[in-house]
């Protein structure tokens, strides 16, 4: 079984943050080509787990046999939760994680993700419900806060007295969404105050930022977001140079360019090729962004229909 303690004695760990939309099966097993680090799934309703949702049901499947990884839950019912982390350990996964932190309004509007942050009360009862419906660890993922009310320390403190086995920490508030900079001392303040594994999350983009995060939140872990996009081997890299500092982090463009046409293939498998040309324009405009031409190519990629032309 995974043991987060131990996993996260290593203090080098990078993991890679869930995105939906982004980290699913083909993405994943890019990112597993380059090592061995945890990773997130996408996010994942339990409102539609719960209801067999074909999709939902699949994405899970998906991450059975992956090791190690954490399938993250979105929702705000405390039963339906808890039933849809059952179904999710039943999948073999490593951990179920518990979304508190997504910030985007169609969650927000349900009282999901980040909108959990608002009612501590609300927060204890999900968590111990989780945490009492399976075996294998929780871990919750929190922001700074909501808005102006920077409250992460006290959600934490929620979450690991209702069992949670570790946490995650994005350091900006619902309000900001991606802007502006990640607040490290609060993230610091969470690390301070529980005793279970705490992640460090937000603008993580290399091995100088990453060790950073480490050096000003003494945080057990770091992950990495939307700096990955495009760059399945960023996690790796970033851990090599956390392990040997100034290591060689290169990617050439052949290598690019290999990968990007393995990566789209893979989403043609997966997807079928008439979804999967259009899930892949995303993946490939990041592959190539600040390349030289890269808009030009962008513009004419995504236009295409026929995968035979790609």
């Amino acid at each position: 079984m995974f043991n987060p303690k131990e996993f996260f004695s290593n203090k080098k760990q990078v993991i890679l943050a869930p995105m939906a939309g982004v980290c699913d099966k083909p993405f994943r097993s890019m990112v597993r080509k380059f090592g061995d680090n945890l990773l997130y799934s996408e996010m994942l309703a339990s409102n539609s787990m719960v209801q067999s949702h074909v999709q939902t049901i699949k994405m899970a499947e998906d991450c059975s046999g992956e090791t190690p990884i954490v399938v993250q839950i979105s929702g705000s019912n405390p039963d339906v939760m808890a039933r849809a982390a059952s179904i999710v350990e039943a999948k073999g996964v490593d951990a179920v994680d518990i979304n508190m932190g997504c910030p985007v309004k169609k969650l927000i509007k349900n009282g999901a993700g980040c909108a959990l942050m608002r009612e501590p009360e609300l927060v204890s009862q999900i968590v111990a419900s989780v945490v009492n419906s399976i075996s294998i660890p929780v871990s919750v993922k929190i922001r700074a806060g909501w808005n102006y009310n920077i409250n992460a320390v006290e959600i934490a403190k929620i979450a690991e007295g209702n069992g949670a086995s570790f946490l995650a920490v994005h350091g900006r508030t619902q309000e900001q969404m991606y802007s502006g900079k990640a607040d490290l001392e609060v993230i610091k303040n969470v690390k301070d105050a529980v005793s279970i594994p705490v992640i460090g999350n937000g603008d993580i983009c290399d091995g100088d930022s990453a060790q950073k995060m480490l050096k000003e939140t003494n945080v057990d872990a770091v992950m990495v977001g939307r700096a990955v996009c495009g760059s399945p081997w960023l996690l790796s890299h970033i851990k090599a140079f956390l392990e040997d500092e100034g290591a060689d982090c290169h990617i050439g463009l052949e290598e690019r360019y290999n990968l990007l046409m393995e990566h789209y293939n893979k989403m043609l498998d997966y997807y079928g090729e008439d979804n999967g040309i259009k899930v892949a324009r995303k993946h490939v405009c990041w592959y190539v962004k600040g390349l030289y031409e890269a808009t030009d190519f962008k513009n004419k990629f995504n236009l295409i229909k026929d995968v035979n032309l790609a």
